[in-house]
């Protein structure tokens, strides 16, 4: 009563599959006890648990989840050349107005550091006035902590209520369930972000048109999920971090994502 199958693909209901990893272990948090495995989509290319846990039984795999451990505070290092580098490429690149800040960031920091520090923000510039952020699996609440320090008005959801108390202990407003009870008027946020999530969601078809009708026009949505044709997927085989069965309930290369964000109205769509 704790499993249930999965006879058709999450991402786009088709029904032809093949076997793609078998014999997975919960390997990352010892919290799940048998092996798993996943199938692919010959239609879409997407992956996904069958049998998976069931929407009663699956938080009984994140007893031990990185997310239950208060944000951590701020560090109070001190304001040499590199903090000062990094402030100046995100004042440059997304607008917020930190410091110190030496312009020269935007050009001394090479690839790999701009796109860490793109992240950080998500990709999301600094609004020009109040803006509302929801960060969907918001965890601890480090990010919309972050944020809400660079001029966003943040709001979190999260499922877990271990990692909402956290959250809310670092005085972010969180709301303890899915999007399934995401009870917003329609176009309330300019931006939405659902880092490392979708993978875990058992509908994320539903989750993405719940996003879609929060977001005002124009607004973003940010996702962060693994590439299931990443190199360390073909590399590491069933040990890829990626997998982490039974959590992650589907994976998506890139076309399989855009032809869930296309079927569900997101236009302008981006892969960084």
């Amino acid at each position: 009563e704790d499993l249930e199958d999965v006879p058709a693909c999450p991402a786009c209901g088709g029904t032809s599959r093949r076997s793609w990893r078998r014999g997975l272990v919960d390997d990352v948090f010892a919290c799940a006890p048998g092996t798993w495995s996943l199938v692919r989509c010959e239609g879409c290319a997407a992956a996904w648990l069958d049998p998976r846990p069931t929407r009663g039984s699956v938080m009984r795999a994140y007893a031990r989840y990185y997310t239950h451990a208060p944000a951590a505070e701020p560090c109070d290092r001190p304001h040499g050349v590199k903090t000062a580098l990094r402030h100046g490429y995100l004042r440059a690149r997304w607008g917020y107005a930190v410091a110190p800040a030496w312009s020269l960031g935007r050009y001394l920091l090479g690839p790999r550091r701009r796109a860490a520090l793109d992240l950080t923000v998500r990709h999301l510039a600094r609004p020009a006035e109040t803006a509302r952020l929801l960060d969907v699996g918001c965890g601890n609440g480090a990010f919309l902590a972050r944020m809400r320090a660079l001029g966003w008005e943040v709001k979190g959801l999260e499922p877990d209520p271990t990692a909402a108390a956290a959250a809310t202990a670092a005085g972010i407003d969180v709301v303890v369930g899915t999007l399934a009870d995401a009870a917003w008027p329609d176009a309330s946020f300019s931006a939405v972000t659902m880092s490392s999530v979708i993978e875990h969601v058992h509908d994320p078809g539903v989750a993405l048109a719940t996003c879609r009708r929060l977001l005002a026009l124009g607004g973003t949505l940010h996702l962060v999920t693994p590439n299931a044709d990443a190199l360390g997927a073909e590399r590491f085989g069933t040990h890829w971090r990626g997998l982490e069965a039974p959590r992650h309930l589907v994976l998506f290369d890139r076309r399989s994502l855009a032809r869930l964000l296309d079927a569900h109205g997101f236009e302008e769509v981006t892969f960084h």
